[in-house]
């Protein structure tokens, strides 16, 4: 039975793979998306971790915002340095 359930919203499709990939291994059902959207604000009300990543997303800031008006869930940042 799966422990818990994460959403990742991340624009590459192959980090998304493998961490699913990774995840999955571990019993952690992992919801992915590319985009905020409908489909991530919905699956946010379920997710228990929410991982953003390095999407071109404007949105991301007010998702992030709402979302903590509505619960409190803890969200992972992934950023890189341009170097």
């Amino acid at each position: 039975m799966p422990w818990g359930r994460v959403l990742m919203i991340e624009d590459d499709a192959s980090l998304r793979r493998l961490v699913a990939e990774y995840f999955g291994q571990e019993g952690v059902v992992l919801m992915a998306t590319s985009r905020v959207d409908v489909y991530a604000v919905g699956a946010a009300a379920q997710a228990q971790v929410i991982i953003l990543g390095g999407t071109s997303e404007t949105g991301v800031e007010q998702f992030v915002k709402r979302l903590r008006g509505e619960r409190s869930v803890p969200v992972v940042l992934l950023v890189s340095k341009d170097t």
